[in-house]
Formats: C-alpha cells, structure tokens, sequence
C-alpha cells in the first residue's frame, strides 16, 4: 500500500531526476527502457512495444497508530533476530502479543564468535531492541498487532540470502550470515539499518508531538547500533579487503530492490561502509551528484517492505515475512 502523501514526494523526485539527467539523456533512456522486455530474437524491441507497467499497490491513509504499528512490525524482526544471536531463544511472550495473525520467529542461531569486544556490544544491541519494542508497544497501547511468522534463516532459499547479491559470492555459495563473524555483520548491519530507515521513514508523518518525539529517541538509539555494526564491518576489511566489494554489492542488491539501477547515482539509497582509504560509516541520504547532505536517508514503508519481502512487486508477504506482516499498511511497491 502507497501512503497518498507519498504521491507528490516521488513525482517531485521523479522530476528532479529527469533534470539531472538532461534533455538528450532522458531521450536516450526512455528509447532504451521501449526496447526493454524483448525476447531472445528482438522480436519486441524491433516493435517498439514496451513492456506492461508493474502493478502499483493500493494507496490507503494511515494513522499514527498504523504508522506505529508498521513499525513495530519491522522491529519484531530486528528484535528477534538480535536477541537470538546474542542470548538464544526468542523474547518474551507477553511482548509478541496482539491483534492479527501471530507467529513465531523460524531460523538463526546464537552466534559465538572470538571477538570479545564485539561480543559485549552484541548483546547490548539485542537488550536495546527489545526494550525499543517495549516502548513501541506502550504507545500503541490497546492497539498493538502482534508479532507474524519471522524468517531468520540463512543459505540457500533463506531471506538472507534473498536480499544478498549473487556477484557478492563466487560460484553460487548462498549467504549465510551465522557462518562467521564477517557474513554476520554483512547481514547485521542490513537488517539493522533497514529498521532505522522505516523510523526515519515515518517520523514525519506522524501527527503526534509527543509520537514523534518517541520515535525521534528510538532513532537515534538505532542510528548508534547501525554505526556500531558498520564500523566492526569497516575493521574487519581491514584484514580481508575483499569484504569491502563483497559488502558493496550486497548494498546496491538492496538499492535495486528499492528501484535502483546498480549505482550510487539515484537519491536516497543506502551507501556501503566504503575503503580502507575512505570509510562511510555512517548511512547518508546520497543525492545525484554521489554526495550528501549529513541526514539519515529514510524509506517509505513501501519500499521497507522491498527488502522485507525481497521482491520488486507489490505483494504482501515473502521474505523475512513469510505469512506477511499486521496491520493496515502491509504492501511492497511495484519498482522498476
């Protein structure tokens, strides 16, 4: 589902976009995007007949409280994914409880890797998730929807593989990020960041001072375990460099779920950790000239639910979310 006032927001960056691009440009690429869809003969591009448009999700106005719910959805997955590798088991009961379909969390592991240091924060990140999801219930109040059925699991056909690049890893190797401690932090830091986008995300459309103030503090906490994990991901190239390409490909795989073209390009999407020799750490809001102007970059519920689901369509499950999540906004977008 696409928030209506999202509408103006993308055709203002739409808009923009094309006048980055310039008159000849955009010519040229709208003749390449008419030949797309041809099959192995030409047949269609010879034709000039473009390819369908995507089917779009339905629009739908949301409340605070569906805002909030949203999510909580999202940091039901955080959360279970952090606690598990860090402790084991799954959070209390009394937390996943609630209105919609509920579910428990399948897959993962507890991690044990040798860096202390790493260790300690790692626990410290899942103690903070769940006490975030405490306070995201609390200003939901009787509203709150519970906790859907959760993929964690990693390899072949797991989400985490879904959402990693297929250049990333030679010969076919599915991602597994219980494997070791610098696929963890491959898929730590994308899972972690994902839920900070969806805060950033909605913030702003919240009506409440007092909601909006709530979810201000439970993004900056977030933003501190995102530079947490990037940072433990920037050390470790240091030893093995080639985590850094491995790492980057994974990103633009995410970008492109988000509509991107495999390129830093585009505005708002996410960036990798960078070099040795020139480290981002922190997650900019990239414009089209590859710079940026120091604010988190945010993601529409929508497109949160991209990477959720692993999918380019508008559906409402897959992924990370098998069964799909609770509540009124529920629907990936339709990206080209």
């Amino acid at each position: 589902m696409i928030d209506k006032d999202d509408i103006a927001e993308r055709a203002h960056a739409r808009r923009a976009f094309l006048r980055y691009c310039g008159g000849a440009a955009t010519v040229g690429s709208l003749v390449m995007l008419a030949g797309c869809g041809s099959d192995k003969y030409g047949a269609e591009a010879v034709q000039g007949t473009p390819a369908p448009a995507p089917t779009a999700a339905p629009s739908y106005t949301a409340t605070d409280t569906d805002y909030l719910n949203f999510l909580l959805q999202i940091q039901y997955l955080t959360a279970g994914f952090f606690w598990r590798s860090a402790f084991g088991g799954s959070i209390a009961s009394s937390l996943v409880t609630g209105a919609g379909s509920a579910g428990a969390i399948a897959g993962g592991a507890q991690v044990q890797f040798a860096d202390d240091l790493f260790m300690q924060g790692l626990r410290e990140v899942a103690l903070a998730e769940v006490a975030r999801l405490e306070r995201l219930r609390s200003l939901i109040g009787a509203s709150v929807t519970a906790q859907p059925a959760i993929s964690i699991a990693g390899g072949s056909g797991s989400p985490f593989d879904a959402i990693a690049s297929r250049d990333a890893f030679p010969s076919g190797t599915p991602f597994d990020p219980y494997a070791s401690l610098e696929n963890y932090l491959l898929g730590a830091s994308a899972l972690s960041y994902l839920c900070t986008s969806a805060a950033r995300g909605i913030v702003f459309r919240l009506n409440s001072a007092g909601n909006r103030d709530a979810i201000l503090a439970i993004l900056g906490g977030k933003a501190y375990a995102d530079t947490f994990f990037r940072l433990a991901l920037w050390r470790a190239g240091l030893s093995k460099s080639a985590l850094y390409d491995t790492e980057n490909k994974m990103v633009l795989a995410r970008n492109k779920l988000n509509g991107g073209d495999g390129t830093y390009l585009l505005a708002n999407y996410e960036c990798g950790v960078g070099s040795a020799a020139s480290p981002t750490i922190v997650v900019l809001d990239n414009v089209p000239n590859n710079a940026n102007y120091g604010a988190l970059l945010a993601r529409t519920p929508d497109l949160v639910l991209n990477i959720a689901y692993a999918s380019k369509t508008a559906v409402t499950s897959g992924g990370f979310f098998p069964g799909g999540v609770n509540g009124t906004i529920k629907y990936s977008n339709a990206v080209s």
